[in-house]
């Protein structure tokens, strides 16, 4: 049977399941006080008993400790989950030198490892100092990404159907309003091509 992770496009969801499953909120150890967060909401998972906003993850990401964790979190903390994810590309993500969008990529770290493979990989992500990382690590690896890019999941810069299949990893689990992972899953879908695959990520 197919893996559930792993969609064909088009795949935007239907009914309020999406939005009751996915109301956890990443707990590092620097998101305690985030900056700007609101102090009004308290709903159970959010970081520090306030509602991540975009404007608060951008803050979040932004620091040198944030920018270490993203890249060395799956080798430590999240060993199983690097090799899920792994296994699931392997499996259901085009052979190379297939055209891959990695969105909310972080600093690389999929990207980098998938280009070594030979895909032709583009990544957009909306905090600038982990997509200034992802580009020095890039540069360190003697590796070249196709395009890197500070973007919003919700509308990407890309031209429609433009890739082989994408990653949708990590806004899913950001992005609390149903709407707004609705517009993310939209988009991933309007840059991949027909027939192409979109591997998703969200917290149950």
């Amino acid at each position: 049977s197919r893996h559930p992770a792993a969609t064909d496009a088009p795949m935007v969801p239907a009914g309020d399941d999406i939005q009751n499953r996915n109301r956890s909120y990443l707990r590092y150890p620097w998101t305690m006080s985030a900056p700007d967060m609101d102090p009004a909401s308290t709903d159970e998972g959010d970081v520090g008993g306030g509602r991540l906003t975009p404007t608060d993850l951008y803050a979040l990401y932004g620091g040198a400790e944030a920018v270490e964790h993203t890249w060395t979190r799956l080798d430590t903390w999240h060993r199983i989950e690097l090799a899920v994810l792994r296994r699931l590309f392997n499996r259901w993500l085009p052979a190379p030198p297939a055209d891959l969008a990695d969105i909310g990529g972080g600093n690389g770290r999929w990207a980098i490892e998938l280009a070594g493979q030979g895909y032709e990989v583009a990544l957009a992500d909306l905090s600038e100092a982990l997509v200034n990382d992802a580009r020095q690590r890039t540069d360190a690896a003697g590796l070249r990404l196709a395009d890197l890019v500070v973007a919003d999941a919700r509308v990407l810069p890309w031209a429609s159907e433009r890739f082989d299949g994408a990653l949708l990893l990590g806004p899913l689990y950001h992005l609390p309003d149903r709407e707004d992972r609705v517009a993310a899953l939209r988009e991933a879908r309007r840059v991949v091509r027909p027939g192409g695959r979109v591997a998703i990520q969200v917290l149950h």
